[in-house]
Order: C-alpha cells, then sequence, then structure tokens
C-alpha cells in the first residue's frame, strides 16, 4: 500500500497571491479595453480627417491639368493613411494581448476557486462564500478576515 500523503493545508499566504494574480490580470484586461477604445477613438479622428482632407483638396483645386494635381498635393493624405494603418496594426497588437491576458485572468480565477473549494473540502473552518466575500473586499484584508472569521467559527 503506498503511502499516504500529507494532508493538505491552506497557506492564506499563497491563496491571497492567486486572488492578487487574478485581479492584476482582470485589471489589466481592462486597461487594454480602454486603451483599445482610445486607438479607435484616435481611429475615428484620423478617418474623419481624411475624408474632410479629400474635400478640401477637392473644391479647392478641381484637377484641370497635371500641374494643378501635383500642386493639390500636398502629402497629408499619404501621411493620414500611414497614420490610420498604424493605429489598426496596434489595436490589431492589442486585441492579441486583451484574449491572452484574458484567457491568463479566467486561468487565475479557476485557480482560485479550486483552492477554495479545496480548503472547504479539507474541513477547514471557512466557506466559499465567506472567501469570495473577503476576495471581493479587499485583497490587503483578507487574511485577517479570514483569521476573525476562523476565530468566530473555532468558538
Amino acid at each position: 500500500m503506498p503511502p499516504k500523503s500529507p494532508p493538505l493545508t491552506l497557506d492564506p499566504a499563497r491563496l491571497d497571491a492567486l486572488a492578487r494574480v487574478a485581479d492584476t490580470k482582470t485589471s489589466a484586461v481592462r486597461s487594454h479595453t480602454d486603451r483599445r477604445h482610445d486607438l479607435r477613438e484616435k481611429l475615428s479622428d484620423v478617418d474623419l480627417r481624411r475624408r474632410l482632407h479629400g474635400d478640401k483638396v477637392a473644391q479647392a483645386s478641381p484637377p484641370r491639368d497635371a500641374r494643378a494635381t501635383f500642386a493639390a498635393f500636398d502629402g497629408e493624405a499619404s501621411r493620414l493613411d500611414r497614420e490610420a494603418a498604424d493605429l489598426r496594426r496596434q489595436m490589431d497588437d492589442l486585441d492579441a494581448e486583451i484574449s491572452a491576458t484574458s484567457r491568463e485572468a479566467g486561468a487565475a480565477r479557476e485557480a482560485y476557486k479550486r483552492a477554495l473549494e479545496l480548503a472547504c473540502i479539507e474541513g477547514l473552518p471557512l466557506t466559499l462564500a465567506h472567501l469570495e466575500a473577503a476576495r471581493a473586499a479587499k485583497f490587503d484584508t483578507m487574511a485577517s478576515e479570514l483569521a476573525a472569521f476562523s476565530a468566530e467559527v473555532g468558538q
């Protein structure tokens, strides 16, 4: 018969670390999403400037001959095209980063949840609901809340 493995114990510091990782990853996803929204607004602004520039060029000098067409070319349209392409590339990169970070955040939340369930299965005087409430309240006070709750249940 194989030797019995020692019982698992809840390490509040590790549990706290799991909760912090999940929270950090979730915050990073929110931050990236906000940045993507800012990029989308910039792209919209660039598209508007491109349309306005095109209208201005069309009104200012209708193409009469090659010289007039050359005089109307100030390089602004190509600069705006490059800026729009750069913003689209940044948005694509950010989308990939958001997707990866979101997967990591989900994995961290699942690991945290499994650790909480394991603590409850072990028979520790903690409930999943209390731990979730403590986690949602503040990570910094989690250890003291758990200690106080354990003391209440133990009495």
